[in-house]
C-alpha cells in the first residue's frame, strides 16, 4: 500500500516524500528501511509537555 501511495504522489508531481516516527518504533523503522527510505536526523522542540508520553 505504501508503494502505491508513493507512486500516486510522484504522478501528482511530488518531488520527495518524508515520513516520521519515534526512534523506538522498530516496526515502522523496519518498514521504512525496507521501502528504501533514507534515515535522516530530525531535531524537535516542544513546550508545555507536547511530547510527554502519558
Amino acid at each position: 500500500m505504501s508503494e502505491a501511495l508513493f507512486e500516486v504522489a510522484r504522478k501528482r508531481g511530488c518531488e520527495g516524500i518524508w515520513l516520521g516516527t519515534e526512534p523506538f518504533n522498530a516496526p515502522a523503522l523496519g518498514l521504512y528501511r525496507k521501502l528504501g527510505g533514507e534515515e535522516q536526523v530530525f531535531v524537535g522542540f516542544a513546550w508545555d509537555g507536547a511530547f510527554d508520553e502519558d
